[in-house]
C-alpha cells in the first residue's frame, strides 16, 4: 500500500511542476510575440520611409529631363537655368514625399535634405560631388523625415507592447 501512495504523491508533485513550467513558458512566448510585433512595426516604418525617399528622389531626378536642363547641357541656357532645375527638383521631391505616408503620418523633405550633383556610376562607395560642372549633374539624394504629431519631426515610432517592458 505504501508503494501506491508514493506513486500518487509523486504524480501530484509533477503536475504542479508542469503547471509552473507552462506558466513561465507562456510568459516568455507572449513576450517574444510582443517583441516580434514591435520590431515588425519598426521594419514597416523603415520600409515606408525608404519608399518615400525613393519616390521623392526619382521625382526630383526627373527635373534633369526638362528643357531647362537641356539648355544647361548644351550651354545655351542662362546662369539661372541650373538654379531653375534645382528648384524644380526640390519642388518635386517635396511634392512626392508628402504623398507617401509613414505609419499614417505624412513625411517631409527639408530644402537642406536634398543633395544634387554628380555621381560616379562606376563606384558604389563614392559620394555625390555637389559642385560639378553644370552639364554634369546626374544625381539626387533625398533625406525624408517622418512628421510625428506632438513629438515633431522624426518622433518615436509608436510601438504596441514596448510600454509593458518599460520602453
Amino acid at each position: 500500500m505504501s508503494a501506491r501512495r508514493t506513486r500518487s504523491t509523486s504524480r501530484q508533485r509533477y503536475r504542479g511542476a508542469v503547471a509552473v513550467q507552462v506558466g513561465v513558458t507562456l510568459i516568455v512566448l507572449l513576450g517574444m510575440a510582443a517583441l516580434t510585433i514591435d520590431v515588425g512595426q519598426l521594419y514597416a516604418a523603415r520600409a515606408e520611409l525608404q519608399r518615400a525617399a525613393d519616390a521623392a528622389a526619382l521625382a526630383s531626378a526627373s527635373a534633369y529631363t526638362t528643357d531647362d536642363m537641356m539648355r544647361v547641357r548644351m550651354g545655351t541656357g542662362g546662369s539661372d537655368s541650373l538654379n531653375t532645375v534645382k528648384a524644380t527638383a526640390a519642388n518635386r521631391a517635396d511634392e512626392y514625399s508628402v504623398i507617401n505616408h509613414t505609419l499614417g503620418s505624412p513625411t517631409q523633405v527639408a530644402a537642406d535634405d536634398i543633395t544634387t550633383g554628380w555621381i560616379n556610376v562606376n563606384s558604389a562607395s563614392e559620394p555625390i560631388h555637389t559642385s560639378p560642372a553644370a552639364r554634369d549633374y546626374n544625381a539626387v539624394a533625398v533625406l525624408v523625415k517622418r512628421v510625428g504629431g506632438e513629438e515633431g519631426l522624426n518622433g518615436p515610432v509608436p510601438l504596441f507592447f514596448a510600454g509593458v517592458f518599460g520602453k
